[in-house]
């Protein structure tokens, strides 16, 4: 598991598999963090993509070759999705005078254009799903998830409509056919169909501030704004209690390795010591 803290400031590290989170900084030559916010990873090149919102760029650090690249700069805020296998990085941004939209980059950093401009208030996060080759995104103002065929935009659709309580998170489950979200207002985390239908909703406690989710084997974990990390069983709705140490208290972007990640000797050593 990676995660974004912005007190103390640092990318950390941790084994997933535990009840309890035991955070270790990720060493990264050269780099320097100043308010990371959002990141994403991938897999198949051994690469961590992470917004900075601090110096407003989006990084990579390459674990195999310890290569540090800014990707792009003066851009602001935005999240993330990594498709390695089509060396593309789709993310949300503003684009000035309170104008969001969602666009897409070469993971060289080349050729960032705009993919969505209308329709669009305050599109927030957003998810791949490369084995069908869907994009999906939230929007909080608007209050709606919708996906689209990156290969054919036209058959952009609104999934769910109703009742999102200002989604700030999305986490793709496609083996399983589910999307979950974090309905921040309503201190709830979503679960819906990958096209919206057979919704339930999961109800955390009344101090919670979902902000971001990924998921686990059956465990969703979500970041509380401002807060920690928690889990909830996705199966039974069962929620757990504070599972990291004390230090992290800013956590914001969240990543959970979903494979052995055996490339990642060096990581895999970092979570396990």
């Amino acid at each position: 598991m990676f995660v974004t803290n912005i007190g103390p400031v640092g990318i950390y590290i941790s084994k997933s598999d535990s009840s309890y989170l035991s955070f270790t900084p990720v060493g990264m030559e050269n780099v320097q963090l100043v308010d990371p916010w959002e990141l994403d990873y991938d897999d198949t090149t051994s690469t961590l993509y992470w917004y900075d919102d601090g110096k407003m760029s989006i990084e990579r650090y390459s674990f195999d070759t310890n290569q540090h690249d800014v990707l792009f700069s003066f851009i602001y805020y935005v999240r993330l999705a990594v498709d390695g296998p089509g060396k593309k990085l789709y993310l949300t941004l503003d684009v000035g005078n309170t104008r969001r939209v969602i666009g897409v980059i070469n993971l060289d950093g080349i050729d960032l254009r705009t993919l969505i401009d209308t329709g669009l208030i305050y599109p927030y996060a957003i998810a791949i799903d490369t084995t069908n080759g869907y994009l999906y995104w939230t929007d909080a103002e608007l209050e709606r998830i919708e996906r689209v065929k990156l290969n054919d935009l036209s058959t952009r659709t609104a999934l769910v409509t109703t009742g999102l309580s200002y989604p700030t998170g999305l986490v793709l489950a496609v083996p399983d056919g589910k999307m979950y979200w974090c309905g921040y207002k309503k201190r709830m985390i979503g679960e819906a169909n990958l096209d919206g239908s057979n919704r339930r909703t999961i109800t955390l406690s009344e101090k919670a501030r979902p902000y971001n989710i990924d998921i686990y084997r059956n465990y969703l974990y979500w970041t509380d704004y401002g807060g920690d990390i928690y889990r909830v069983d996705r199966k039974t709705g069962i929620s757990s209690n504070q599972t990291s140490d004390s230090r992290l208290n800013t956590p914001h972007g969240l990543y959970i390795f979903k494979s052995k990640y055996s490339k990642l000797k060096y990581l895999n050593e970092i979570a396990v010591n």
